[in-house]
């Protein structure tokens, strides 16, 4: 710079460089320029050099950070002389206003002129010569570009405000929030709008403000502004921009079709949106879009709601094949989508099923897997396939690397064949050195399930069981399936005494919801039969809450032989402690098998529960009634020898047959236990009844005729009467048979002789001639001489005894009566001679 300055001295020329315009510069560019012209300037001086800078304070102190020190100093080490320039001060700057319209403008706008100037001056605080000029070259620039169509106030309006209008134009020109400062001006003006909508969009005055809503809607569209649009829905022309922009393909289809769904009956003006026209061509524009969205959208409902019918097919083949081809295609959502869509067909009442718009779909392993997933199984009305083999690798990939799998793929194997899979699984189960790990034995367990519904799954080897047992919290659902595992091996399982098992004393009083949880999962490995046969075998309180549970519940199906619990009924009821009736309903389910399992020729031998056929009698289902009537069946073929025998040994058969008796099931007796019957109460009467039971051979009485009974009740009778002592065990088990049925009236003298005077010296004899006293006063009042013999034995025996008074009585008022009969008969005879 030094050499530059003494080469200008040469020739005694100066060179004055000006850095102006720095006030434009932003902060950052300012501080650079600065640091330049320190550099080379303040420093040195120059003869031949001179350096002029106009600067406005203010602005150098926004550049510094607003401290007046750092700026001041900078300022004043930087330039060696500093002048000051005053403000501009205009007298009247409404004449220079005039001066410079008229430059720009011309002449002759009188009236123009007067309100530019007035909302120039409402505008602007501090009025100075650039204001002015920036104002009018601003509106020279307007006008150039639009002409004389929109008037210069207009134009000046605008270019005052023009910040706050170009923020957000189609509202500030709708609602003129700055409008109030110059109200004095444009009161009742209706053109305002118009021509500041043409300024902003540079378009006719005729069209302005159908272009800015136009805008204005659309941006609204693609910005998905509800509230915008809802605004927007006020003005003039909405309905017909509305018409117009739906006829444009290039907007967010979907978007636009959401915005519109509220915009019926919400204003008389609105008319496009009420036509099926508008939404048949949204529905068209709708189905050209490309849709990356796997699902039935808000915007699918809506076309399919406000479409004409032939939209809505079209719809709906257009819907069924976009979800079949969709790029990123999940099964799980096709499933979704397409039944969504069913959904809202159904409920609307739209008569229109998707299904019948499907293409077949052949589908990856996961994929599929996922759809049956998410549908619950595999509806063929789908059109959905998969490759079997690349399903059994999925699927068993799956699980080996701990991934879950709903069990609900195991109901596809009437399609499928997850043979493959069903082998895989059950070798891990039983494998020592397996994959099965705490993490992923549930959803083994469970899909194997799934996919052998009527098969019980292998267990655990003991190893690894008992592994499982000591590692798993007893909270998780992984224990459940160990606990039930364990329960269904019962005392085989190898560390059964050995291994700490605490949770087998869990009672349902301890925890009712871990029973039942154990109980609900204890088929899928052991039978149910099986749990019951436990019983007497091997006792804890888990497997009685368990099997109690099971009685009362259904958990699926359940299995056992009925043959083998049948037979065993009390002992499981006692040992378990099930109410019984409950136990034998729960039964009732294997009825189905009784015939091929239990007849009559077997049912003796294979059930003779006593307890089990009392429980029958009281129950009307199908297993009870079989059992009840295979079992007496089973009685005619019972020898007259065997029937004795049962008799004599009071065998279950007997039980049985007195249990029908009693509760009105067995009406007769067969033939040969009634000759059995006979053949035993005359060695009873001969003497011979050291193993007969008296109150057994009187309930059997109840199903034996008194006809069939008559002649060897005689025979008995006759042989008492004649020569044989009868004792007191006798007398208490013939007397009732003789009154009812041997006719002791035939021989009244015989029959006080030797019955009822040697039944008066035992006490319980006494309560059999209270019981049959008509009978015995009739024949005591027959008998002559032994009646008064009868008479004078009873009247010696103790007159404290109740008994013996109330027969006193009864035989005297018998007495009075047959007197006083006698009497009348005398005299009605004398009446007659």
């Amino acid at each position: 710079m030094k050499e530059l300055s003494d080469d200008l001295g040469t020739g005694e020329k100066k060179l004055i460089v000006v850095f102006d315009n720095m006030d434009r510069l932003p902060p950052d560019k300012v501080k650079i320029l600065w640091s330049s012209i320190n550099t080379f300037f303040s420093d040195f001086s120059f003869d031949h050099i001179s350096v002029i800078i106009p600067f406005d304070t203010a602005h150098i102190l926004a550049a510094f950070g607003n401290s007046d020190d750092v700026a001041g100093q900078f300022i004043s080490k930087t330039f060696r002389v500093i002048f000051r320039v005053a403000q501009p001060v205009l007298t009247d700057w409404q004449a220079f206003f005039t001066l410079k319209f008229e430059n720009a403008f011309g002449s002759g706008y009188g009236s123009e002129l007067i309100v530019l100037k007035t909302i120039f001056d409402l505008a602007t605080p501090s009025i100075t010569p650039r204001d002015i000029i920036a104002f009018i070259n601003e509106m020279v620039s307007v006008s150039l570009v639009l002409g004389d169509e929109v008037g210069l106030r207009y134009i000046g309006l605008f270019c005052l405000n023009k910040k706050e209008i170009l923020a957000d134009p189609a509202r500030i020109i709708e609602e003129l929030p700055f409008i109030e400062r110059f109200k004095t001006v444009f009161r009742d003006d209706d053109q305002i709008q118009d021509s500041l909508a043409a300024i902003a969009y540079n378009v006719p005055k005729e069209s302005a403000r159908q272009i800015i809503l136009k805008r204005e809607i659309q941006l609204a569209i693609r910005e998905e502004n509800q509230e915008r649009f809802e605004a927007l829905t006020g003005q003039k022309h909405f309905s017909d921009m509305l018409e117009q922009i739906s006829m444009i393909d290039e907007l967010p289809i979907s978007a636009f079709i959401q915005l519109c769904e509220g915009l019926p009956g919400r204003t008389e003006k609105i008319s496009a949106a009420e036509s099926t026209e508008f939404w048949d061509r949204l529905n068209r524009y709708y189905i050209k879009a490309p849709q990356n969205t796997q699902e039935f959208t808000i915007a699918n409902r809506i076309l399919m709601d406000r479409c004409s019918v032939e939209h809505k097919l079209q719809h709906a083949s257009y819907f069924a094949k976009r979800m079949n081809l969709m790029d990123n295609f999940l099964g799980d959502k096709y499933y979704h989508s397409l039944n969504k869509f069913d959904e809202f067909s159904r409920d609307g009442g739209l008569g229109i099923s998707i299904h019948d718009h499907l293409l077949d779909k052949d589908m990856e392993a996961e994929d599929f897997v996922l759809f049956v997933t998410a549908g619950g199984g595999l509806e063929p009305d789908f059109k959905v396939s998969t490759d079997v083999g690349k399903l059994n690798e999925y699927l068993i990939d799956a699980v080996s690397k701990g991934r879950k799998v709903d069990p609900v793929i195991g109901e596809i194997q009437e399609s499928y064949d997850l043979k493959a899979t069903v082998e895989y699984l059950t070798a891990q189960m039983v494998a020592v050195d397996n994959k099965i790990t705490y993490d992923n034995l549930v959803n083994v367990v469970y899909l194997l399930h799934a996919m052998t519904p009527d098969l019980l799954l292998p267990r655990l080897p003991d190893t690894v069981l008992k592994i499982f047992l000591e590692h798993t919290d007893q909270k998780e659902e992984t224990f459940l399936e160990l606990a039930a595992m364990r329960l269904s091996r019962g005392k085989s399982y190898a560390y059964e005494g050995i291994a700490v098992e605490s949770f087998l004393e869990i009672s349902g009083d301890d925890d009712t919801d871990f029973v039942a949880q154990v109980a609900k999962r204890f088929e899928k490995y052991g039978n149910y039969g099986t749990g019951l046969l436990f019983a007497g075998k091997w006792k804890n309180n888990l497997l009685t809450g368990v099997m109690q549970n099971i009685t009362i519940n259904h958990y699926g199906t359940s299995r056992m032989n009925i043959a083998e619990v049948l037979p065993r009924f009390t002992e499981i009821g006692t040992a378990f402690d099930l109410d019984l009736d409950i136990f034998i309903d729960r039964l009732n389910g294997w009825s189905r098998f009784l015939p091929d399992n239990i007849s009559k020729e077997t049912i003796r031998a294979k059930v003779g529960d006593v307890g089990f056929y009392r429980k029958a009698v009281n129950s009307k289902n199908k297993l009870s009634r079989y059992m009840i009537k295979t079992y007496k069946d089973s009685l005619q073929d019972i020898s007259e020898e065997a029937w004795a025998e049962v008799i004599i040994n009071k065998d279950s058969t007997l039980s049985n047959v007195l249990t029908f008796i009693e509760s009105g099931q067995l009406k007769s007796l067969p033939v040969n236990c009634v000759l059995a019957f006979k053949r035993l109460i005359s060695e009873f009467a001969a003497g011979d009844y050291d193993d007969i039971s008296e109150a057994d051979f009187l309930i059997l009485k109840k199903s034996i005729s008194n006809a069939r009974l008559k002649t060897v009740l005689k025979n008995i009778r006759d042989r008492f009467l004649t020569d044989l002592m009868i004792t007191t065990r006798q007398s208490l088990f013939f007397f009732g048979m003789f009154i009812d049925n041997a006719d002791l009236s035939d021989r009244p003298a015989d029959a006080i002789r030797r019955l009822f005077i040697p039944m008066l010296s035992h006490p319980e004899s006494l309560d059999l001639l209270l019981v049959y006293s008509e009978d015995v006063i009739s024949i005591v009042l027959a008998g002559g001489v032994e009646g008064l013999s009868f008479v004078e034995e009873l009247k010696g025996l103790d007159s404290a005894d109740l008994r013996i008074n109330h027969l006193m009585d009864r035989l005297r008022l018998s007495d009075a009566e047959s007197k006083k009969t006698k009497t009348s008969k005398s005299k009605k005879k004398q009446n007659e001679t």
